[in-house]
């Protein structure tokens, strides 16, 4: 069950049921609902993990985050104009 307030984690009849804020009776409903249809109780939580599994995964943050870096360090503007002359032991001043 969740709120009415957009969330990235409860999509309605996908991976929960959602409810207005403040619907008791509606929440009521909904658990009834889960409670009395197993299998659909099922697909949601299926469909709830695998939400999870593949959109919130360490590994996929980690590696979004490595190629930011990447990225970064590769632009003109981060880069050293000349790899050969760079002295890793120096501060380096970004020319511009």
């Amino acid at each position: 069950m969740g709120h009415t307030r957009k969330t990235e984690l409860v999509i309605d009849n996908e991976t929960g049921v959602v409810t207005e804020s403040g619907d008791y009776r509606g929440l009521a409903k909904g658990i009834s609902h889960l409670l009395n249809n197993q299998e659909e109780a099922r697909r949601l939580t299926q469909n709830a993990r695998l939400l999870i599994e593949t959109s919130f995964n360490i590994q996929l943050h980690a590696s979004r985050i490595m190629n930011t870096y990447d990225n970064l360090l590769t632009t003109t503007l981060c880069a050293p104009r000349n790899f050969a002359s760079f002295d890793l032991f120096r501060p380096y001043t970004l020319s511009r």
